[in-house]
């Protein structure tokens, strides 16, 4: 039996990658039942195991054939696999305004709600934590703190917020601001980035 663990797992081509935050939230516990786990360790995948989730969590897994209480939703798990959740270490999450067709320049208002499908798309594919590596601050670290506070069912959000640039750059916009050599421009540049007031709370949050 292998000891309770404190992460979350995602579920190939199974209906549980949003396990971390929906499922959970809705069954306090629920047990997959002859799954084969593939834990990314390296190890040989273990076939006919029995994962039990209890407040979000992964508690146990075991080839235990006990009867499970009643009241206990159970998922059949035979045939399917069981996988660590994934992470997109690179993102530009749609939504913040930025891009039009990913690369044109857009005077486009933020949609939270495009952004909060996208994050779902993440989870349904396995995807349990994402870093987005510039975008328009307001937007993603308004999202970031829903996700934290629990408010959105997203997967964990890491970001960068504004990106610092050079006059001309593609990046220009909601998320890259430019600066020009010299210090005088560059502090002109990093004052506008950090003009956001969801931004300045992030950075106060983070180093305060």
């Amino acid at each position: 039996m292998r000891k309770p663990r404190d992460l979350f797992f995602g579920v190939t081509m199974l209906v549980l990658t949003a396990a971390s935050s929906s499922l959970a939230a809705a069954v306090d516990e629920f047990v997959i039942e002859d799954v084969t786990v593939i834990d990314g360790t390296g190890r040989t995948p273990t076939a006919n195991q029995r994962v039990v989730v209890r407040g979000g969590k992964i508690a146990e897994i075991t080839r235990t054939q006990t009867p499970i209480p009643t009241g206990v939703s159970v998922v059949d798990g035979r045939g399917k696999f069981l996988i660590s959740g994934m992470i997109d270490a690179h993102i530009h999450l749609l939504g913040g305004g930025a891009w039009r067709d990913s690369s044109a320049q857009s005077n486009k208002a933020i949609d939270e709600l495009v952004g909060e499908s996208t994050l779902q798309g993440y989870l349904y594919y396995g995807f349990t934590s994402v870093y987005d590596a510039g975008n328009n601050p307001d937007f993603i670290m308004g999202l970031r703190a829903r996700e934290r506070a629990g408010e959105i069912i997203a997967p964990r959000i890491f970001a960068t917020g504004q990106l610092l640039t050079y006059p001309g750059s593609w990046s220009v916009g909601y998320a890259g601001s430019a600066y020009a050599t010299g210090r005088i421009h560059c502090r002109i540049s990093i004052g506008r980035s950090l003009s956001s007031p969801i931004f300045r709370r992030s950075l106060m949050n983070r180093w305060g």
